[in-house]
């Protein structure tokens, strides 16, 4: 549930009927919520008991550095997906293959 309203607060998405929302249409708010349906009396409900750790204070970085507010945040989960994630991660439009290894294959390619 944490997960899900930090997630939103990263998609400046702060109330909990607009949550709501975005968890029965968008897929990655259903990916992070595993396919729960959760509603917003349940969002609003949690947040309440858990008020003192969504305010707005700082928070330890990925790389190590502090994150200060929702747009450190933003960039700090880009940098590590786009990074970091996402040159690992084998892609099924790719051919199974990472992007990295799928641009030195490309490469060669266009030099022969």
């Amino acid at each position: 549930m944490a997960s899900v309203i930090l997630y939103g607060l990263l998609c400046r998405i702060n109330s909990s009927r607009a949550l709501e929302e975005a968890l029965q249409v968008r897929i990655d708010f259903r990916w992070l919520a595993e396919g729960r349906r959760i509603d917003h009396s349940t969002i609003c409900k949690f947040r309440i008991g858990h008020a003192p750790n969504f305010t707005p204070a700082t928070t330890v970085d990925i790389d190590s550095g502090i994150i200060v507010d929702s747009e450190d945040a933003r960039s700090s989960v880009f940098r590590y997906i786009e990074g970091f994630y996402n040159s690992k991660r084998i892609h099924q439009t790719l051919n199974y293959k990472t992007p990295t290894h799928f641009e030195q294959l490309h490469e060669t390619q266009l030099a022969t």
